[in-house]
């Protein structure tokens, strides 16, 4: 009795398993005779396109190193499940003959409200559209995908809700590269964009969150971590719609009018751990442009020959603005100015930051404030400094320039006009030498990690040092050679795994 419930329950699992495979092997498939099964591929993916009415949670499995050609667009309405979503990858060898490769139409998703997509492992190139597409889809994950040359975008997602986006390429697209989009319901929200990157977008940007043709915003929660930019028409990172977005530890390079634009309905964006190196490359904007309500860059990097680096446009939308423990160093002759703010009623603070130079050629300006209602404005604890020590006169108020000492009759009583001490500055080392007069210096300001990961602050101080990497002194704190001073917690518990193993072993 028992064994026949035991059939009849695995009777009953397979009819509920209705999960269909249907494999694809260009030059072993047969689109006339096969079914699809592994044994029996078929050839084309135009024929799963023209001839399969998927189901949930049916995968597509398209043989490694195989290239299938889409005569036109390919529309998925139907998801899957959290165990077994809808699926499109490579299957075999994967090392030894790459991921298959999709041509021609791109691959849409119109899932009006459905969820659990998986796309992976696949390269999607010349397609007549914008190659891989979402609109209205939940929990969907695009992964190890690479897309070159699409028509438009390489990559679009429109409304849903949990999308992530993991180790791919967007290249050589005239449009955007990763692009989201606003709606005006069911806003994108809850979204992961890491270890991407995006190249060689001609016209517009590398990653991109942005209003619709009509205004429309998206919607909340994005993590853009661990991501590449370079070589886009206009900028690597485009933040302009969106509330709660966070960018960490990406860099950007080359993009023409700048590294990051944060602007029109975007807020409470923060950046942190950027690097950003010779940008913009016209004589626009700057490396990073903030102009939304409420942003925090901390522990950046902004390197270059360029124009401005970092630019608060004139009437922005600006209301609390926080730059801390960044480094801003331009070389060669920087056409404007390093920090330049334009004219409006807000509250900016600039903490910890040290604003260099690479090399000894003069500086246009080190800050240039437009702006002539300066209450608001908070400049402490900096470091200034140019490699031509008799080039002061880098402070702008407008109308008047002014040298250090007159620019802290305004601000920065608490900065220096001094050499930070990098441990090797012309190959770009930026940590600090034992004697930087940026150790121990900066304002407190709650963050806990530096550009490199280290602790904040990392010495026995109860102050972080200025500038973007914390000073610690391995020889005195450093017991377990990690690069990290240890806590008085650690070291206890060290201690008591030692005391076990002496105790228990010998």
């Amino acid at each position: 009795m028992k064994s026949f419930k035991f059939v009849l329950l695995f009777v009953l699992f397979l009819l509920l398993n209705t999960t269909v495979c249907y494999y694809i092997d260009c030059d072993n498939g047969d689109d006339d005779n096969g079914d699809g099964s592994l044994e029996n591929p078929f050839q084309t993916l135009d024929y799963v396109r023209d001839k399969i009415e998927l189901a949930e949670s049916d995968q597509i499995l398209i043989l490694a190193g195989c290239t299938t050609h889409l005569t036109k667009r390919w529309y998925i309405g139907v998801g899957g499940t959290e165990s077994d979503p809808l699926t499109i990858s490579t299957y075999g060898d994967i090392e030894k003959n790459g991921k298959a490769t999709i041509t021609g139409g791109s691959v849409t998703i119109l899932a009006s409200g459905a969820s659990h997509f998986v796309i992976s492992n696949l390269i999607i190139k010349d397609t007549e559209a914008t190659a891989l597409s979402a609109n209205n889809a939940n929990h969907v994950l695009v992964e190890n995908v690479e897309v070159y040359r699409g028509h438009k975008n390489c990559m679009v997602f429109t409304q849903g809700s949990y999308v992530t986006v993991r180790n791919c390429v967007a290249s050589v697209c005239p449009n955007n590269g990763i692009y989201f989009g606003g709606s005006e319901t069911d806003r994108i929200s809850h979204v992961i964009v890491e270890y991407c990157l995006a190249e060689n977008v001609t016209a517009n940007d590398g990653i991109v969150v942005h209003e619709d043709g009509s205004g429309n915003p998206a919607g909340s929660d994005f993590i853009i971590r661990h991501n590449h930019a370079q070589f886009c028409g206009e900028q690597g990172y485009d933040i302009t719609t969106g509330v709660d977005i966070i960018l960490y530890n990406n860099t950007s390079y080359h993009n023409t009018q700048g590294g990051i634009t944060l602007g029109h309905s975007a807020d409470n964006v923060t950046v942190l751990r950027h690097f950003s190196r010779d940008e913009p490359t016209q004589d626009t904007a700057g490396a990073i442009i903030v102009s939304i309500p409420t942003a925090r860059v901390a522990y950046s990097i902004f390197v270059g020959n360029s124009y401005h680096m970092s630019t608060i446009p004139t009437d922005s939308n600006v209301e609390n603005i926080v730059f801390e423990n960044n480094l801003f160093l331009p070389y060669g002759s920087l056409r404007g100015a390093t920090f330049d703010v334009g004219a409006g009623n807000f509250n900016l603070g600039v903490y910890n930051n040290i604003f260099g130079s690479l090399d000894d050629q003069p500086q246009n300006r080190h800050i240039r404030l437009m702006n002539t209602e300066i209450s608001k404005f908070d400049f402490n604890n900096n470091i200034y400094w140019n490699n031509n020590p008799e080039d002061t006169r880098q402070f702008l108020i407008k109308p008047d320039l002014y040298d250090f000492v007159e620019w802290q009759d305004y601000f920065d009583s608490d900065s220096n006009y001094t050499n930070p001490e990098f441990v090797d500055l012309l190959n770009e080392d930026f940590y600090l030498k034992p004697n930087s007069p940026a150790i121990d210096k900066g304002l407190e300001r709650g963050l806990k990690e530096d550009y490199s990961g280290s602790k904040v602050p990392c010495s026995s101080s109860s102050f972080p040092d200025i500038g973007a990497y914390e000073y610690c002194d391995v020889s005195d704190s450093d017991n377990d050679n990690d690069n990290d001073v240890d806590s008085a917690n650690s070291l206890e518990w060290n201690l008591l795994i030692l005391f076990f193993l002496i105790y228990f072993f010998i």
